[in-house]
């Protein structure tokens, strides 16, 4: 409304590994489909600070004239209604207030945001995706929540029995669901496309690593490279551990058939080609 330019300031890593390890939360959202969102919305400009232990030691005062003013000379600063920076947070809203009228800039304050009287905050969504909850989660996060990661080759177990899947390389503090098969959408670009994922470890091929596998309904081209965001819709059944392969295969088919149903999913017209995904 001003004519200025829209622009956020965040931190890579969390403040809380450096200041309270044993406390950091789980990311909502891996820095690159952050930055994405913030273009999306609208934003400008992003000015993405490295917090370690030295900058975790400036006072607010310092904060503010050596890495806010330096890149925004004569800012609009906005603010959460429970904002707190500088060493050992010791400046809320007030004392921010305050240093915006010595420093000569003005601060605005961004009232909590509420649904159904809950106040929304990541702590409310982190809960709601680890007990699955994805159409309340939507609802907080005001879009689908989604597992993002770049495809990566895998050992095509998958491709051996029917089943193609594209690995996902995650950051190893993205939030999950709990393990279990689910039904969703691959986000793929500008295409969404109908999935089933798995989410755990693999017991039936005696795995310990942790994998996220995306099989694409009726899809088969080389994605390898790519990157693509799952939105789970729906927890379809709990990883579990089958004795034989032709039982991990019964179950795998009645998944999709499941996913179909679920999210209006038309059966294949024919059967895909060679899948190239994995």
């Amino acid at each position: 409304a001003a004519g200025a330019r829209a622009a956020v300031i965040t931190f890579e890593p969390h403040p809380a590994r450096i200041v309270a390890p044993a406390h950091e939360p789980r990311l909502l959202t891996p820095g690159p489909e952050k930055f994405r969102l913030l273009m999306e919305a609208g934003i400008e400009r992003v000015l993405l600070l490295r917090f370690d232990r030295a900058f975790s030691g400036l006072s607010a005062r310092e904060f503010l004239n050596h890495c806010l003013l330096v890149h925004f000379p004569r800012p609009r600063l906005f603010v959460g209604h429970d904002q707190r920076f500088g060493r050992g947070r010791e400046a809320g809203v007030a004392e921010i207030e305050a240093l915006g009228r010595e420093l000569g800039f003005e601060v605005a304050t961004i009232a909590p945001l509420a649904l159904d009287g809950e106040v929304v905050s990541s702590t409310r969504v982190r809960q709601l995706v680890e007990r699955g909850d994805f159409v309340e989660a939507e609802r907080a996060l005001g879009r689908p929540f989604a597992i993002a990661g770049a495809v990566v080759h895998g050992d095509a177990r998958g491709s051996t029995i029917g089943f193609p899947t594209a690995n996902l390389d995650l950051l190893p503090e993205q939030i999950l669901p709990p393990f279990g098969v689910y039904a969703g959408r691959a986000v793929l670009g500008d295409r969404a496309l109908p999935a089933v994922t798995n989410i755990g470890v693999r017991p039936t091929f005696g795995g310990n690593r942790l994998r996220v596998e995306v099989h694409l309904l009726d899809f088969s081209d080389d994605i390898v490279g790519l990157r693509v965001a799952f939105e789970p819709a729906a927890m379809l059944r709990e990883e579990r551990k089958f004795s034989k392969i032709n039982e991990l295969t019964d179950a795998i088919r009645a998944d999709v058939q499941a996913a179909r149903r679920l999210l209006g999913a038309p059966p294949p017209s024919s059967s895909p080609g060679p899948p190239g995904s994995k």
